[in-house]
């Protein structure tokens, strides 16, 4: 017979698994750095 594990009881893990949402926001974030441009545009600076 299998032991039933409360929510309660369960480990809370150190480190997390990060949201899809948060892995997109922070490619994002790394590419418009790259690009010099503005998260908010999705233009490319000219003078670079």
């Amino acid at each position: 017979m299998a032991a039933t594990v409360d929510s309660a009881d369960a480990p809370v893990p150190l480190f997390p698994e990060p949201s899809i949402r948060d892995v997109a926001r922070e490619d994002e974030r790394y590419w418009a750095d790259r690009y010099d441009r503005d998260l908010d545009t999705d233009d490319y600076d000219e003078a670079a």
